[in-house]
């Protein structure tokens, strides 16, 4: 009895370990698998991550239960079968795994007019690398960014100085825009930059100071 005693507490000793083992910093579902109710699990490292896909992920389940925590985009949907709503993430957006941990995910359609992703069907869930904050006065500012993907966490916009080179990038995956004489005013959702870029950006408003935010994956 107490041999299968202590063999029981070393399994379960060992299970964090085995799910460390198994956990992942990206996963990918590929176009062709994509589609509404496609359930797949995965056990993610304890880190910071962001939902590239036009779906949103629905939590069926987790182990252990809410490691899973909305930081932007967060969404969620009732399940009439349990009862439950289910807490989710909407397409692009951030989300953080403490501890690490094994999901059961669900896809679920995005509304029409959300299409934050173009010309990809597949789902990524690729690890943050970096947070990168900027606070904007009215006064154009340089903010320089590296290569890589980044999103905007707030939803209110900001101007992008369109007398200077290579401005377009500073854009980002926008599609409302507001065309001044030497600006543009962008919502973007988020920003590809495919070699380091300078960007001169500013408030809206004259009298506003804001701080923005970047997560780069």
């Amino acid at each position: 009895m107490k041999k299968l005693l202590f063999a029981v507490v070393v399994f379960l000793l060992a299970l964090p370990a085995v799910a460390q083992g198994n956990a992942v910093k990206e996963f990918i579902v590929e176009a062709g698998d994509a589609a509404e109710y496609y359930e797949f699990t995965v056990t993610l490292r304890a880190d910071t991550y962001v939902n590239h896909s036009n779906w949103i992920l629905l939590v069926e389940s987790s182990n252990p239960e809410g490691c899973f925590e909305e930081l932007y985009n967060g969404a969620s949907r009732y399940n009439s079968t349990t009862r439950e709503v289910l807490k989710g993430i909407s397409s692009a957006g951030v989300f953080r795994i403490e501890p690490t941990c094994t999901i059961v995910f669900s896809l679920a359609n995005e509304p029409d007019e959300v299409d934050p992703v173009r010309n990809s069907n597949k789902v990524k869930i690729a690890k943050v690398k970096k947070q990168k904050t900027a606070d904007l006065t009215y006064e154009w500012q340089l903010v320089r960014f590296g290569k890589g993907k980044y999103i905007h966490l707030p939803k209110d916009g900001y101007e992008v100085n369109k007398t200077m080179p290579g401005y377009e990038a500073c854009l980002g995956d926008s599609s409302t825009q507001e065309h001044y004489e030497d600006s543009i005013v962008v919502y973007p959702v988020y920003l590809h930059m495919k070699q380091r870029v300078d960007c001169y950006l500013r408030t809206e408003y004259q009298a506003l100071k804001e701080q923005i935010q970047f997560y780069k994956w």
